[in-house]
């Protein structure tokens, strides 16, 4: 290491240059290509193993610094200058893009409450009233809707929630009706099933005789 001076001299001219040799005592090459990694199908990765000054042999067959991976496998490149030779590898698996299901439309009863569930991580949510938490507790009917975003991009879902009436029953005070008379008993609810003392099943009732009904 050091700077070297020559002079040449004839009978008519004289010339001086100097060159400078300095040695590195390290090799700076680096290769790292990352941790392994899964991407989404139809998504692409560029590895990069640029290093000034250097050649480049994949395994692949490509010579380039930078390649562009569309396809699972492991791609290992060996970088070489004058100083050395570095290299690395790295495992690229491909999976789909997730799905999500927020279920069928549902009826639910009165005060009920139902979780809606993405059962996706590594992702964030926004719902139809601009919460971002993973999950969704329904407390009334309404159109509840979920985008999620993931590495593969945004994914989306709804459903409807209904709720059921109130169930109420009365059938009156006490009556006294004149014989030949009648009284119809109508208790009639949505989507209800009923159970008479006589054992009959309709929601309607007609007395024709005294009795407890």
């Amino acid at each position: 290491e050091g700077v070297y001076e020559v002079t040449v001299t004839s009978e008519c001219r004289m010339g001086t240059d100097l060159v400078t040799f300095m040695y590195n005592n390290e090799n700076t090459l680096i290769a790292d290509l990352g941790a392994d990694q899964v991407l989404c199908e139809g998504r692409s990765l560029e590895l990069d193993a640029i290093n000034l000054g250097a050649s480049y042999q994949w395994n692949t067959g490509s010579t380039s610094p930078v390649i562009t991976v569309t396809e699972a496998g492991t791609y290992a490149v060996t970088v070489t200058d004058e100083c050395g030779t570095v290299e690395d590898a790295i495992e690229i698996s491909f999976t789909d893009a997730p799905e999500i299901d927020l279920g069928a439309d549902r009826t639910l009863c009165p005060n009920e409450t139902l979780e809606l569930n993405t059962g996706l991580s590594n992702a964030t949510f926004v719902w139809q009233d601009g919460s971002t938490t993973p999950n969704f507790t329904v407390t009334e009917a309404g159109i509840y809707s979920v985008a999620v975003t993931t590495d593969c991009g945004v994914i989306t879902d709804e459903i409807q929630i209904d709720y059921e009436a109130e169930l109420s029953l009365e059938l009156g005070t006490d009556q006294t009706i004149c014989e030949g008379t009648s009284v119809l008993l109508d208790v009639s609810q949505e989507n209800a099933t009923y159970v008479r003392q006589d054992g009959s099943t309709d929601s309607q009732f007609e007395v024709m005789e005294a009795g407890q009904y």
